[in-house]
């Protein structure tokens, strides 16, 4: 079974430099997927204004899974895009 995560500047790939990318970048390329977010700016009201994707996944246990990898570091996880109206939403 093929899973439907992947992660970004991990395995046995050279260290690369992390891609720095703003919050609507991110609307833009993982719509409709949780994303785990190394935050290199909020705003005032503690939104992600740019960041680097660390994990990006359609299933969010997935995503909560990896946090443990990311220890010390400054993490946000959204879900981009609009969600389904079965979903119970706190603001």
């Amino acid at each position: 079974m093929r899973s439907n995560y992947s992660v970004t500047g991990l395995g046995s790939v050279p260290e690369t430099i992390p891609e720095i990318i703003t919050f609507e970048e991110m609307q833009h390329r993982y719509a409709g997927k949780w994303v785990l977010i190394a935050e290199h700016e909020s705003d005032e009201n503690m939104r992600v204004v740019r960041g680097e994707v660390l994990v990006h996944s359609v299933n969010r246990d997935e995503v909560y899974d990896r946090l443990k990898d990311f220890q010390g570091r400054s993490l946000a996880i959204e879900y981009i895009g609009t969600p389904p109206p079965e979903w119970a939403v706190m603001l």
